[in-house]
């Protein structure tokens, strides 16, 4: 709703409501939330001057946000110079928008590289620091790199959640690791999340590529035991394993089990090869 808090906030004066930097924020994230990209940097070059407001480090990692939502992560990455030569500093928000944006969007190098900052300017890395970076990791099929990784988030007190794990399961099943993934994915259990549907986008095709056919099965078992959500696509995909690996019962009772748990969106079938 941009344009109601455009509204609010050009009317603030008529209310004897001083336009602050708070207020500037505020709208900043009314159009970053909206999705109206390509207003977020033209507000943030002309309001300050006009208000003479000084914009904040928030303001700039609401920028930083923006860029990045329209796809202009070379400017983004140029705003912690500019931050820091405004006398700013940085914060684990600035860095992290970065890290999520290399790390996700396949630039692996440059969220090394803004990685690489944090560890020298010795600023304090959270649990979206250190998902963000394990899962580049694990686009880059680092799994070694990951388990080094892990271990230190551990080391410095920072407990793992769903997404720590769901990066490790991904990272070892992209390697072709299929038993590294099993008991990360027991981890995951055992500490009590549920399992995300991109998790079994990468573990059940692995475990089918590497002919692991059993534990796919008792996995997609637990699956519709527990209601997770999963891919259409990748359940038919092995179904249709199942039937090459000469496993038709099963196939037949993962069919089955989809229509009794009301799993109909699958519209799961038999491949007509025995």
């Amino acid at each position: 709703m941009f344009e109601n808090a455009q509204k609010v906030f050009d009317g603030m004066p008529e209310r004897n409501c001083k336009r602050s930097v708070l207020s500037f924020n505020a709208l900043l994230n009314a159009c970053v939330n909206s999705k109206k990209f390509d207003l977020v940097e033209s507000i943030f070059k002309e309001l300050p001057g006009k208000l003479s407001i000084q914009p904040d480090i928030a303001s700039y990692n609401t920028l930083i946000k923006g860029l990045c939502g329209k796809g202009s992560l070379s400017e983004a990455i140029a705003l912690i110079d500019e931050i820091e030569n405004k006398g700013l500093k940085p914060d684990h928000f600035t860095y992290n928008l970065l890290l999520h944006e290399t790390y996700t969007k396949g630039h692996f190098e440059l969220g090394e590289e803004i990685w690489g900052r944090m560890v020298e300017k010795d600023l304090a890395r959270d649990i979206r620091s250190y998902n963000a970076r394990l899962l580049g990791l694990a686009l880059e099929m680092k799994s070694e790199e990951m388990v080094n990784l892990f271990d230190e988030l551990k080391g410095n007190g920072i407990k793992p959640d769903v997404f720590t794990f769901t990066a490790m399961v991904r990272g070892c099943a992209c390697a072709g690791k299929v038993d590294e993934a099993k008991t990360w994915y027991k981890e995951l259990e055992k500490n009590g999340f549920r399992p995300m549907k991109l998790l079994f986008s990468s573990l059940l095709p692995a475990m089918c590529k590497a002919g692991d056919l059993e534990s796919a099965f008792e996995l997609c078992k637990e699956i519709f035991t527990k209601r997770l959500l999963v891919d259409g696509d990748i359940m038919q995909d092995v179904v249709d394993e199942l039937v090459k690996g000469s496993k038709q019962g099963e196939a037949e009772e993962i069919v089955e089990l989809a229509k009794k748990n009301d799993y109909l969106q699958f519209k799961l079938h038999l491949s007509s090869e025995e």
